[in-house]
């Protein structure tokens, strides 16, 4: 199991990164906006009795071939976008407002609950990839602050993000003081260090 952890950390880091590049857009309680373009099914060229006679012809059916292949590319957005609502609203019973991103790898929905910060991310096809839950201090659960403080007894929890992923569960979380800043990963109780370095005056 432990083998399996650091492949799980380094695709949460990956799906971290993408998520914090993708550009958001806003709908009401789970319901994703239909990413598909209408227009793109009107617009194919009209060919008629001139096919093949001249090369406008090839020109058009070059571009009616494009159009095709984004409105599948649109209808398969579509469906993914359609699959990870009904994963959301089946999993997720919650009365915040919920802000759905969409990116080339991802598909995210956000909503802050009881002051943490939640994303909840899918992949390309609609799946759950993973949660992240962003808890500051005073939400970090008292197991996950007691495990590091064992380790480094003089730095502080400022924050922590709960990671769910394939049925594990695990916190990334940050430790300081006034000179000194580590991440920490907490899974079953052992702690690993991620990152460190010492605060500049």
């Amino acid at each position: 199991m432990k083998k399996v952890f650091p492949v799980l950390l380094s695709s949460t880091i990956v799906y971290f990164s993408i998520t914090q590049s993708v550009q958001a857009q806003s709908s009401d309680k789970g319901s994703v906006p239909a990413a598909i373009n209408h227009s793109e099914f009107a617009s194919y060229p009209f060919i008629g009795s001139s096919v093949g006679k001249d090369a406008s012809t090839s020109v058009g059916w070059a571009a009616a071939e494009k159009d095709l292949k984004a409105a599948k590319a649109s209808l398969k957005a579509l469906k993914a976008n359609t699959r990870a609502a009904e994963n959301f609203k089946k999993n997720y019973k919650i009365s915040s407002e919920v802000i759905w991103s969409y990116g080339d790898e991802a598909i995210v929905a956000f909503f802050i609950e009881d002051e943490v910060q939640n994303r909840i991310v899918y992949d390309r096809k609609g799946q759950l990839v993973h949660t992240l839950s962003y808890c500051s201090s005073n939400k970090i659960p008292e197991g996950i602050i007691s495990a590091a403080k064992k380790i480094y007894p003089d730095l502080n929890a400022t924050v922590a993000v709960q990671v769910k992923e394939g049925g594990i569960e695990f916190y990334i979380v940050n430790l300081e003081d006034e000179n000194r800043f580590k991440q920490v990963s907490i899974y079953d109780g052992e702690v690993n260090l991620m990152s460190q370095f010492t605060k500049s005056r």
